[in-house]
């Protein structure tokens, strides 16, 4: 699994959870910002959150 990276809001760490709703068979995962509640929305699967939580908008185009 890839290394969580830092909030893109507050540049916190993040932290990854796993649940299963009510009624529900299968597992949602999210990761979390532990200061600000910023998240990657649920998934089905750990490494599309992750995925979900690491891209960045910016990665490597931006005009500094």
């Amino acid at each position: 699994m890839n290394e969580l990276k830092s909030c893109p809001f507050c540049g916190a760490e993040a932290e990854l959870y796993k649940y299963y709703p009510a009624f529900e068979r299968r597992v949602r995962v999210t990761v979390r910002c532990t200061a600000c509640r910023g998240n990657s929305g649920e998934w089905g699967r750990t490494d599309k959150a992750v995925e979900a939580w690491n891209r960045r908008a910016c990665e490597g185009r931006c005009i500094q």
